[in-house]
């Protein structure tokens, strides 16, 4: 990565940095520092993600409706005071979602809660601190029926503005929360645990 051409590195403030990242990339969150002749910034957090971005609309603020969204995709936004995000999306009787928000582990001021509503408006799922991600969030649901669920995203107080950013991720992937043993050496086998504590 770069700074962005006309960016004042010799100030105490913000600037934007770009670049390309290698197709073969793996997923994940990685640290981005920024070292100039006056020292090194603390580590910004960046997620590098392989299901289609969607461009967030004007409609994913109304919370009784939300934005259409087509399986599997990931969001990138912010919630308002007060406010949250709502995406909605079909799913066939017997479809599993997962459902996983990064924003605590990506510095985010946002402590994030999921609510996943049915086809008839009632809530059928929910989702606070997930033990071990910092007090994100994630969910995986098997639909009873097919019809149209929507999923909001908002903090747990209510707070908002540009610190409350967050990455979701909404596919059909087993979801991990621990990894046992938590330290291996290389060659040796670890075992992938979901929320639920079954090995994955």
């Amino acid at each position: 990565l770069r700074v962005k051409e006309g960016s004042d590195t010799s100030k105490d403030q913000p600037v934007t940095l770009e670049g390309d990242i290698a197709a073969d990339a793996a997923v994940g969150i990685y640290p981005v520092r920024m070292v100039t002749n006056h020292g090194c910034s603390e580590a910004s957090w960046v997620v590098i993600d392989d299901l289609p971005a969607i461009v967030v609309t004007g409609e994913a603020d109304d919370r009784r409706v939300g934005q259409s969204v087509a399986l599997p995709c990931c969001v990138q936004s912010f919630v308002n005071p007060v406010g949250s995000k709502s995406f909605r999306f079909t799913l066939s009787e017997g479809q599993r979602i997962s459902a996983e928000v990064f924003a605590r582990r990506l510095s985010s001021d946002l402590d994030p809660v999921l609510r996943l509503f049915g086809p008839d408006g009632r809530e059928v799922a929910y989702s606070d601190d997930l033990p071990g991600a910092e007090g994100d969030a994630q969910m995986r649901w098997v639909a009873p029926s097919a019809g149209e669920y929507r999923l909001e995203v908002r903090d747990i107080r209510y707070s908002g503005g540009g610190r409350y950013f967050f990455h979701l991720r909404l596919s059909d992937v087993p979801l991990v929360s621990a990894v046992m043993p938590g330290i291996a050496r290389a060659g040796q086998s670890v075992s992938l645990i979901d929320a639920a504590g079954t090995v994955i």
